[in-house]
């Protein structure tokens, strides 16, 4: 395996979880639904076979601000 760029390597099965359970706590629980919500955020397509660290990180700081703003 060759050298890969900073935040391109794969995301981890830890952050997909927790992609998951962000995602369940704003009451999004079906998956297709969730692969929508992704897409939407993304801004592109979402595939959970190709997730970068990267993608995985932007992902959460969203998601994140999304439960910040429900609370507020």
């Amino acid at each position: 395996m060759g050298f890969v760029p900073f935040g391109m390597e794969r995301a981890t099965l830890d952050d997909k979880h927790k992609i998951r359970k962000m995602l369940e706590y704003l009451g999004i629980t079906h998956p297709a639904q969730q692969v929508e919500f992704l897409s939407a955020l993304l801004g592109k397509p979402f595939d959970t076979r190709k997730l970068s660290k990267q993608e995985a990180i932007d992902l959460k700081r969203k998601i994140k601000n999304l439960q910040e703003k429900d609370k507020a």
